[in-house]
């Protein structure tokens, strides 16, 4: 299932994972996870309930912290980050995908989109440019004045993934992305996300059982009882 990328990125990875280990309380959630992200790369993660998919995009996502090991995010040890410097990478480059979409109700479409653009203090003007060319481009400019509750749940998806596009991140982290869809739906939304990860050259940690989805992926790494048992 391996597919091509493209040499240049592959100098130094993007995020990468170095014999990491989790745990809570005394359950040990992950252990010996190795596994690197190249720019512009897509890779799915799978297994049962409980086994570790979503810490890992927690992790990556700089919202928990390993126990042991070291996660490094274009070189830089997330770890050693204080949380103020933390939060200021989630802000600018990760966008998330989340499997209720946890859109703000009292929000229009439009108004969700541009969300991650006031949190980076971008101008009126420019979050205005940047949220219009993103709902043109992802066909949702009917419902661009609409409150998310008045939509139905292949457009708040699109709504999900043009807030997490909006202000062009390096790594999007996607939680089960499709679930909540049809597979029509799931089929058209993911193709058109994915034609603008490329297009955008923008790196993809996704969890997802999926398979119309997987099957897209650069690789698949599957994990079971918080351990990788292959990658292909």
């Amino acid at each position: 299932m391996t597919k091509h990328i493209n040499q240049k990125n592959r100098l130094s990875p993007m995020l990468s994972f170095k014999n990491v280990r989790k745990t809570f309380a005394e359950m040990v959630v992950l252990k010996n996870i190795d596994f690197n992200l190249q720019g512009s790369e897509m890779v799915g993660l799978v297994g049962p309930s409980g086994s570790g998919k979503s810490t890992i995009l927690n992790i990556a996502g700089c919202i928990d912290n390993v126990t042991a090991g070291e996660v490094t995010f274009n070189e830089q040890a997330t770890e050693k980050m204080s949380k103020i410097e933390k939060n200021n990478l989630r802000r600018s480059d990760i966008g998330f995908i989340f499997q209720h979409f946890q859109l703000v109700e009292s929000m229009s479409v439009r108004q969700n989109i541009e969300l991650p653009l006031r949190l980076l203090n971008y101008s009126r003007k420019e979050r205005k440019k940047l949220s219009q060319e993103i709902i043109d481009a992802l066909g949702i400019s009917a419902i661009a004045d609409k409150l998310t509750t008045q939509i139905s749940g292949g457009q708040k998806q699109r709504t999900a993934i043009a807030r997490a596009l909006v202000k062009k991140p390096k790594l999007i982290i996607a939680d089960e992305p499709t679930a909540s869809l049809d597979k029509e739906n799931a089929d058209a939304v993911f193709k058109l996300f994915k034609s603008f990860l490329e297009t955008m050259q923008i790196s993809l940690l996704m969890a997802s059982h999926d398979q119309q989805a997987l099957t897209q992926m650069h690789r698949v790494i599957t994990l079971e009882k918080g351990e990788i048992i292959s990658t292909t």
